[in-house]
This record gives C-alpha cells, sequence and structure tokens, in this order.
C-alpha cells in the first residue's frame, strides 16, 4: 500500500479533505480502531476534524489523525480501461 506522511495544521488539511469527499472516489478511513473496535470509515471533512477534539485517557489531546484511503475500483481486475 503506497504511503504519504503529510504534515500541516488542522486547516491545512481542510481543503485537501474537501477535495476528497467531493470527487467521491476514496473511502476514507482511520489508520487503527480504538482498543476491541472496528476501524471507522470517515464520510466528510468535519467527521475527520472532530478527531483533534479527542483526548487520550490522561487527558492530552490528540496531535495528528492518521488516516487510509481506498481509492474505489481498485484492486484485482481493475483496468484503467473499464
Amino acid at each position: 500500500m503506497p504511503n504519504c506522511d503529510w504534515y500541516g495544521t488542522v486547516e491545512d488539511k481542510r481543503p485537501i479533505l474537501d477535495f476528497i469527499f467531493s470527487e467521491g472516489k476514496c473511502e476514507v478511513y482511520e489508520n487503527a480502531s480504538d482498543y476491541e473496535k472496528p476501524l471507522r470509515r470517515f464520510n466528510s471533512t468535519k467527521e475527520v476534524i472532530d478527531e483533534f477534539d479527542r483526548s487520550y485517557p490522561n487527558g492530552n489531546k490528540w496531535h495528528s489523525v492518521f488516516l487510509q484511503l481506498y481509492v474505489i475500483g481498485s484492486g484485482p481486475g481493475f483496468s484503467a480501461r473499464s
């Protein structure tokens, strides 16, 4: 799976996330789930941005959100000519 680490402020991320969700060509998932919970799929920029308001059990705020993008239609049997 290709990987791209991108660092920026929450506001830097907003236009990129808006583009990803408006295009509708990718599904956006969290990279890792909370303990004993399934991976969550995000459906909007707001859902992702809201993750920055989460806190660890010790009260410290999250400083990053790790995402996985699944390109719809990719994988075995996919052809660019389809």
